[in-house]
């Protein structure tokens, strides 16, 4: 599970925080794929128990959902020129790493959970396959 997390991850490769928002349409996606991994990050942190992970589900679910609808308008716009895309890495990198280490923490808390594992895993089959 945490590799397939830190796929996802790898996946969405370039960041930025959520806010007031860039103006460009690429770095739009990237602020939004970032919310869902921050979304992400602070449901897997609730998660506490078997009713906690039972109510988890919906919505990490609804966040696969988003991720999927980020990742079309991705496709759509095509792909950035090198420079670009170099620019960004440099710039929201850093919190792409950020973000990973805490999605692996949080994963890493519940393996051992069965009670927990089953729920959350079957809701992040939709995160990551999306």
């Amino acid at each position: 599970m945490i590799r397939t997390l830190t796929i996802t991850a790898l996946l969405l490769s370039l960041t930025l925080l959520t806010g007031c928002g860039p103006s460009d349409p690429h770095e739009k996606a990237v602020a939004d794929q970032i919310g869902c991994m921050e979304d992400i990050t602070g449901v897997l942190g609730g998660v506490k128990d078997g009713d906690t992970a039972a109510a988890a589900v919906p919505k990490i679910k609804a966040i696969g959902e988003r991720m999927a609808q980020i990742a079309k308008r991705k496709l759509d716009l095509g792909s950035l020129d090198a420079d670009k895309a170099k620019a960004l890495a440099e710039k929201y990198g850093k919190r792409l790493g950020e973000l990973k280490g805490q999605i692996a923490a949080e994963t890493a808390k519940q393996v051992l959970r069965v009670d927990v594992v089953a729920a959350v895993a079957n809701a992040m089959k939709h995160v990551i396959s999306d």
